[in-house]
Formats: C-alpha cells, sequence, structure tokens
C-alpha cells in the first residue's frame, strides 16, 4: 500500500513540483508487478479525469480506481472528493475529485465497495474508505533470518525529562 500527498499550491513552480513528484510515484508503482496486490491512496491535487498522465497511466499499467470500480459495482459515479468552502452541496465551490485509491488488477479483484466519508478534522476532503475482500488472498510468507535485538546495554541512558524533551523537539513542525 502505497500513499501519496501531492504538492498543493497553483504557482507555476509548485505545479512542477507535483508533476514531477506525480511521475515519480507512478514510476514507482509501475514497477511494483502485478502478481501482488498493490494499492495507492492519492491525494493528487489535480483533476484526477482531466489528468493525462494519470490516466494514460492507469490505462497502460492495467491500474483501477476504487471509484470507478464502486460504479461498476451498482454504486454512485464518481463524486468530488474536495470542496473550497467545505460544502460538497450545491453551495460548495471548487468541486473536484483530487482524491483516489489506485488498485492493479490483483487488488482490483479484491474490491468490495467504497464509502466517502467527511471529517470534522479535514473539512476541504473526503475521507476514502474501501473494502478489501482478503480471504481470497492466498500469500505465502516466509522469513529469511530473524532480525538480532538492539544491543540496548550499550544505549545511551535519557532521563524522563530528556525523553519528553527529544518527543516535543520531534514533534514540532519544522519549516
Amino acid at each position: 500500500l502505497h500513499n501519496f500527498y501531492g504538492v498543493s499550491g497553483n504557482s507555476l513552480a509548485k505545479r512542477r513540483e507535483n508533476e514531477r513528484w506525480l511521475k515519480i510515484l507512478l514510476g514507482i508503482l509501475a514497477r511494483a508487478g502485478k502478481s501482488l496486490p498493490v494499492g495507492c491512496c492519492v491525494d493528487s491535487n489535480v483533476v484526477i479525469d482531466n489528468h493525462d498522465a494519470l490516466q494514460q497511466f492507469f490505462r497502460e499499467h492495467g491500474f483501477r480506481e476504487a471509484a470507478h470500480l464502486h460504479h461498476r459495482q451498482g454504486g454512485q459515479a464518481p463524486q468530488p472528493t474536495y470542496s473550497l468552502n467545505s460544502k460538497f452541496g450545491e453551495d460548495g465551490k471548487n468541486l473536484t475529485r483530487p482524491d483516489t485509491i489506485g488498485l492493479n488488477e490483483c487488488a482490483a479483484a479484491m474490491f468490495r465497495g467504497l464509502e466517502l466519508r467527511s471529517s470534522q478534522e479535514i473539512t476541504q476532503h473526503k475521507q476514502l474508505r474501501i473494502q478489501l475482500e482478503t480471504s481470497t488472498l492466498n500469500q505465502t510468507v516466509r522469513m529469511v533470518k530473524t532480525p538480532r535485538p538492539y544491543p540496548l546495554d550499550k544505549a545511551f541512558y535519557m532521563d524522563d525529562a530528556s525523553k519528553d524533551l527529544l518527543a516535543q523537539t520531534c514533534l514540532e513542525p519544522h519549516v
């Protein structure tokens, strides 16, 4: 399962950076293979249905969008997942669909449903929730070598105040 959050912004530089990262993502997904289920949750910051490179990738590499799979199974047609003013009805502004979940053919065979959900925390985007049937997935997992435990006897001691300071530093937003 991959996750991608595109570069946000309307400047030419931001749009170009987003395109560059999208191309990198598509390259990674193209190399992921077809024998294992592969999914990618995407906030592309582009209108998916109008983005030629994404649509071409879906066609050439057998990826399916959860929204289209859902529609083919009798659900609603793909719905907007973004609203500039956080309203998704008739009074919504800039209603678009930049969010998707792409599934390769193996993962698409396991697809059973899609649900769009609203969130109190993230109001401009709808959450996409898919249901997959995994009982049909027959995978053998083999552990080649058990990793050695980290040698804690050589770890530096940290008192609780130092741990709190480290945690606070790691969680602070960095610009």
